[in-house]
Parts: C-alpha cells; structure tokens; sequence
C-alpha cells in the first residue's frame, strides 16, 4: 500500500517540481502522518505529532490508515476539483482491496486524524494550490566599509529572508 501511494504522491509532486522545497516539505509531511497513523494502529511508541490510539490493530488497518493519511495529506495540497476527484477514486481503489470492514473502517479514521493534525501544524497544506504560498520577502542588501578579515554574519533561519516564517518553526 505504501509504494502504491508512494506512486500516487510522486505524479502529483512531480508537477510541482519546479519548487523542489515545497514539493519536499509535502513529501515529508505525508510520510511523517502515514508513520504516525501507523504506530498508532500497532501502539508501538510514542515521540509522535499525532498521538491518538486507533481501534484497529492489524495489518489491515495499518494498510487502511496508510492509504488515508496519504490521501488527505495530499488532497490538502492538490484541491483541484479534477485532482479531488482523482485522489477519491483512488483512495477508494486502495480501501477496496481491504476485506475487513471493520480494520478499514478504523483504519482509515486513524489516518485521517494524523493527516488532520498534520494538517493544523503546516498552515502550508491547508492553502490551495494555485494561491500564492507566501508573500515576497524583500532582501535589503548593505554595502559596509569594513575590512576584509571580518568573517560574514553565519545565515541562520531566524535571518533567512528566502524562508516564510511558518517553515522557520517548522524546521
């Protein structure tokens, strides 16, 4: 289930490629709610954003809250009605091929609620695709007249200017 929506995700970041950052962060955000929806079906640890407990307990679950988590993570992203409708069909195209209602049912609720946190944390994926993701940062450039020994000031996040703040206490 997760190389096939390991797949899915990479057509649809494939178009965004152009902005590797984005498309990475994305990238990163989808895994991060699969992990997470995943150890909470099997209760196998803590340390994780989302840290709810799932009704489901087997594989099927697991396969379940895999495909949901993925789905919703990029559905945030890609809302294009076409790219919905898209994401939908194949969503249910994963879901059927679980046999027990009961494990995919829960399943897929556990992986809706660690897409939802995600979600929440990363403003980025609530925000539509075509909108602009952030507003330009003007770069104020100084020319000073100091010796050339003096060492550049390190470029750290917190004077990044490339960097919108919301990613800044992400990273």
């Amino acid at each position: 289930m997760i190389l096939a929506w390991d797949h899915i995700a990479k057509r649809f970041l494939d178009r965004i490629s152009s902005n590797r950052a984005v498309a990475g962060k994305i990238e990163s955000i989808r895994l991060l709610a699969i992990h997470d929806a995943v150890h909470a079906v099997f209760a196998s640890g803590g340390g994780c954003v989302f840290n709810g407990t799932s009704a489901g307990s087997t594989l099927d679950a697991a396969m379940a809250a895999t495909a949901q988590a993925s789905h919703d993570v990029l559905a945030a992203v890609f809302d294009s009605p076409e790219d919905l409708a898209s994401l939908t069909d194949t969503l249910e195209e994963s879901l059927a091929l679980i046999s027990d209602d009961r494990e995919k049912a829960s399943g897929a609720f556990t992986g809706a609620e660690s897409a939802a946190t995600f979600a929440r944390i990363f403003p980025l994926l609530a925000l539509s695709q075509q909108a602009p993701r952030h507003e330009p940062v003007p770069i104020r450039i100084e020319h000073r007249q100091e010796s050339s020994s003096a060492e550049p000031k390190p470029l750290r996040l917190e004077n990044n200017p490339h960097w919108p703040c919301a990613w800044q206490r992400s990273a």
